[in-house]
């Protein structure tokens, strides 16, 4: 039920390089929560963030959800997506390899 995710770096005077993450979702009902879990050390440790809501498609069956984060530098990035609605959790995983960015 998340349809599709896109993600990159961006390069900004300041504070540094930015890391957006947006998701697209099927809106199955109005409580959900969205969230990313992020390494930058190879799953040593992990950081979990909810990504926010940014709007509807035009039949409201779908919504856009995003998130980003700012790093000194440009460095490697594993993450994947749950959405967490009617109390089951999906999972945006890259079919168990995780998404990379660097």
């Amino acid at each position: 039920n998340i349809l599709n995710s896109s993600y990159g770096f961006y390069d900004q005077s300041n504070p540094g390089i930015r890391f957006n993450v947006s998701a697209d979702l099927r809106n199955i009902a109005f409580a959900k929560e969205v969230k990313i879990t992020y390494t930058t050390n190879n799953w040593a440790s992990s950081t979990t963030a909810s990504l926010q809501y940014n709007s509807s498609y035009s039949n409201s069956e779908y919504e856009k959800w995003s998130w980003f984060t700012n790093f000194s530098s440009r460095i490697p990035v594993k993450f994947f997506l749950s959405y967490k609605v009617n109390g089951i959790t999906y999972y945006d995983n890259n079919y168990g390899s995780n998404y990379s960015a660097n």
